[in-house]
C-alpha cells in the first residue's frame, strides 16, 4: 500500500505540474483574445489582534464548608433543636444527647470536691498554727486538685453531649431520630455553606509549563447554563502518576446559591496569549503534497488583482482560527471564500 500510495502521489504531482502549465497557456491565450475570466473570491484584510488559546477539561464543584458533624460521646438523642433545610449560625446548638448518668456522676464529684476543699482549708489553717504534719496538708491538697481535675473532665465530656454548628450554614440532613442511641463517630448532621465554592479539575502534564496561578480560566456550568470568568487560585505541584495530570483550582462566588457541590463543570484554562498576533480563519489554510501549509494572498500591485501563494508556519488553533507564526506580516489581504478554486497567478474579482 505504501508503494502504491507513493506511486499515485508521484503521478498526481506530475499531473498537477502539467495542468498548471496548460492552465497558464490557456489563461495567456484568453488574455490575448480579451476573454480572460476573473474568478470571484471574498477576502479579508489582516490586522494584528489578540489571540488566546484555552485547554478544555472537565471539573467538579466542591464546597470547603460541606461537612458531616459526628457525635463525640455515646448517648441517646434527647432533643433535636433544628430542622433539615434550616439556616443556622456558627455555634448554634443542633442536637442534645441524654446526660442523666453524667449529671449524677458530676453531682457526686462536686460533693466530694466540696468536702476535699473544706479539709484542705482546715489543714492549711492548722499548718499555719504549727499544728498537724506537712504530709497531711499535701495529701489534702492533692485530693482537692485531683477532684477538681475530674470535675473539669466530666464537665468537658458533658459539653460534648451537645452538638454545635462549627460555622454558619444550612442543615442539609439530620441522621439520627429522637430517642435513638448514638456512638462516638456516628454521623449526626450534614452542614453545608455554599456561598463560596470552588471548581477542581485535572490538566495534562504537557501544559505544566504554560499554566500557573496567574492563568485566567472560564468555568461553564451545563446545569445552570452559566459561564464565569475566574483566575486560578491553586495549581498543583505534583503530577499524578496514575493519569499524568496535575490539579488546578478556582474559587467561585455563589451569590444565588444555585451552584451545588458535585456539579460537573467545563473548565477552560488559558495556556497561551498573544496581544499582537497574526490570525487567519482555519479554512484559509491549505496544505500541499509535501504537507507544507500555505494561504492565498491577493496581489494588488497590478491593475487587475491576482493570486499569490504564500507559505506559512502555523501555531495554535482555537475556535476556528489559527495563529500564523511566520510567512505573513499581518497586513495582507487573504482569500477566504473561493480559495480552493484559485491558483497562483489567477485573475480574481473581489466580492464585496
Amino acid at each position: 500500500l505504501l508503494v502504491q500510495r507513493d506511486s499515485i502521489k508521484e503521478v498526481y504531482s506530475e499531473l498537477g505540474v502539467q495542468l498548471s502549465a496548460i492552465e497558464t497557456q490557456v489563461y495567456e491565450l484568453q488574455k490575448e483574445q480579451g476573454i480572460s475570466k476573473k474568478l470571484p473570491v471574498s477576502t479579508q484584510k489582516l490586522t494584528p489582534q489578540p489571540f488566546e488559546h484555552y485547554v478544555d477539561v472537565q471539573g467538579v464543584i466542591e464546597a470547603d464548608k460541606n461537612i458531616v458533624i459526628a457525635a463525640e460521646n455515646a448517648g441517646t438523642v434527647k432533643k433535636i433543636h433544628v430542622t433539615e433545610g434550616q439556616f443556622v449560625k456558627g455555634g448554634q446548638l443542633l442536637v442534645s444527647l441524654d446526660t442523666d448518668i453524667l449529671d449524677q456522676n458530676l453531682a457526686e464529684l462536686k460533693n466530694a470536691l466540696e468536702l476535699a476543699s473544706f479539709v484542705y482549708e482546715k489543714q492549711e489553717r492548722l499548718w499555719k498554727q504549727n499544728i498537724g504534719s506537712e504530709l497531711e496538708l499535701r495529701q489534702a491538697k492533692n485530693n482537692k486538685l485531683s477532684l477538681e481535675s475530674k470535675v473539669g473532665s466530666l464537665e468537658a465530656q458533658m459539653r460534648k453531649s451537645k452538638v454545635y454548628a462549627p460555622f454558619a450554614g444550612t442543615i442539609d440532613e439530620i441522621t439520627p431520630k429522637l430517642g435513638e442511641s448514638v456512638s462516638p463517630g456516628m454521623p449526626i448532621a450534614r452542614l453545608v455553606n455554599i456561598s463560596q465554592v470552588k471548581v477542581k479539575a485535572e490538566v495534562s502534564e504537557s501544559y505544566a509549563a504554560t499554566i500557573n496561578k496567574r492563568s485566567k480560566a472560564k468555568v461553564v456550568l451545563p446545569a445552570t447554563k452559566e459561564e464565569v470568568e475566574v483566575n486560578l487560585t491553586q495549581v498543583g505541584n505534583y503530577i499524578n502518576p496514575g493519569n499524568r495530570t496535575f490539579k488546578v483550582v478556582a474559587q467561585l462566588k455563589n451569590t444565588n446559591r444555585n451552584i451545588l457541590p458535585n456539579m460537573v463543570a467545563h473548565v477552560l484554562v488559558r495556556d497561551y496569549y498573544n496581544d499582537n498576533a497574526v490570525v487567519v480563519p482555519n479554512k484559509t489554510i491549505m496544505q500541499d503534497l509535501q504537507g507544507e501549509s500555505y494561504v492565498y494572498v491577493v496581489d494588488r500591485e497590478q491593475e487587475i488583482p491576482t493570486i499569490e501563494k504564500v507559505a506559512v508556519e502555523t501555531g495554535r488553533t482555537y475556535k476556528g482560527f489559527t495563529e500564523v507564526l511566520a510567512g505573513l506580516g499581518g497586513i495582507e489581504e487573504i482569500v477566504v471564500e473561493g480559495a480552493r478554486n484559485v491558483k497562483p497567478g489567477d485573475v480574481v474579482s473581489i466580492l464585496q
